[in-house]
């Protein structure tokens, strides 16, 4: 059995196609093809910008932005407050 890892063709395409190829009892070959496709990754988005610090005793509620990724259809931040 042999592997080859996609090439950077191969991931700007989406796909590749693996064949696999068999012996029959009588020495016939038999090639069966599949096409795999993949997403990339998302990129990893640009650090949200807001406040750094917030004191919920003044201010209950703060907004923090950052710019979009490629590939991502939602982004879910949590920050943990240090006591």
């Amino acid at each position: 059995m042999s592997c080859l890892y996609p090439s950077p063709e191969d991931v700007l395409a989406g796909y590749i196609t693996l064949t696999v190829n068999g012996y029959t009892k009588a020495e016939d070959i038999v090639t069966d093809d599949m096409t795999l496709s993949f997403d990339p990754l998302p990129a990893i988005p640009e650090t949200p910008v807001g406040p750094e610090y917030v004191d919920i005793f003044y201010t209950t509620t703060s907004e923090y932005t950052t710019t979009g990724s490629s590939f991502a259809d939602e982004y879910i931040w949590s920050l943990t407050p240090e006591y």
